[in-house]
């Protein structure tokens, strides 16, 4: 039930967020109206403040917590009861929306901190590019997609070659930067819907979605070039090999997809490096499994 809470709020819009918890805070408001000054709601008032925060963002919390003071101090005066003091009344509705901006500031700032550990937990430190652990989620994700809507997928495996050399000649420091800048390539030449990840090593991985074969083999071929082009601006001897596998229907798992574009970025390494291999899902790649090697 919790689950399926948050899955609602987090799949509704910022609009709809917005006036949900807008009209929460006035039914509440209505509530204590009717029911006068013998019950509290003040609990009622911190739920569409906490969502609004936590699913919304900071903005949207501080307007919700200023609504609900003002909706509350409305109740008390609208349900009869009176103050000695007319400051008093401002005195608590003052008092409330403190009480209401603290709680949400304290809410986004747990929100932000949960988020940067889960990027954190799912980035590569390196080239910030998504890790394996994030790229093997991210891929059933993908696989559940298209089981539903039948679109094609296409992964590729990448490896740089030559990487070792650059290493040992140049160092560490010079072959991080080598990966930074091929990890800033692929960004910029892939959309936003499509996975970049480091692998480990000097290899990484892409899922292109909802590409088919011929866009898929444009869209590397086009990747490829801007990184050989990016290696020679920095004097790198390095090239690349790919790896990449198209599937029309869904595949079984991720690892196995991955493991077939290891393969196919294997043999490319065999045959003298440098080049891409590209094949159907329905075309069983050859090769030695990457755990026999």
């Amino acid at each position: 039930m919790k689950a399926g809470i948050f899955s609602f709020f987090e799949s509704i819009s910022y609009r709809t967020l917005g006036l949900l918890c807008f009209f929460t805070v006035l039914l509440t408001g209505a509530g204590d109206h009717f029911m006068g000054s013998e019950a509290s709601s003040a609990i009622l008032y911190l739920a569409p403040i906490l969502a609004a925060t936590w699913f919304g963002d900071r903005k949207l919390g501080i307007g919700i917590a200023l609504f609900s003071a003002l909706a509350w101090a409305f109740s008390d005066v609208s349900s009869g009861r009176h103050y000695s003091r007319q400051w008093i009344l401002v005195w608590n509705a003052g008092a409330r929306l403190g009480i209401f901006l603290i709680l949400s500031h304290l809410a986004s700032q747990v929100r932000q901190k949960l988020l940067a550990e889960e990027q954190a937990a799912h980035t590569d430190v390196l080239t910030n590019t998504c890790n394996s652990r994030a790229f093997y989620e991210k891929i059933e994700e993908e696989i559940e997609r298209c089981r539903r809507f039948h679109h094609p997928l296409t992964i590729a495996y990448i490896d740089v070659d030559n990487f070792k050399m650059v290493n040992d000649s140049h160092g560490h420091a010079t072959g991080d930067m080598l990966l930074r800048a091929a990890a800033e390539v692929m960004r910029e030449n892939t959309r936003h819907v499509d996975v970049v990840a480091r692998i480990g090593g000097d290899e990484f991985a892409m899922l292109l979605t909802e590409t088919d074969y011929d866009n898929a083999g444009k869209a590397m071929a086009k990747i490829r070039n801007a990184l050989l082009a990016q290696m020679t601006t920095l004097a790198m001897p390095v090239t690349f090999s790919v790896g990449m596998i198209t599937y029309q229907d869904s595949p079984l798992d991720a690892h196995a997809m991955l493991r077939s574009a290891d393969n196919l970025m294997y043999e490319v390494k065999k045959s003298g490096k440098n080049a891409i291999k590209h094949l159907a899902g329905h075309e069983m790649p050859t090769g030695v499994d990457p755990e026999e090697r």
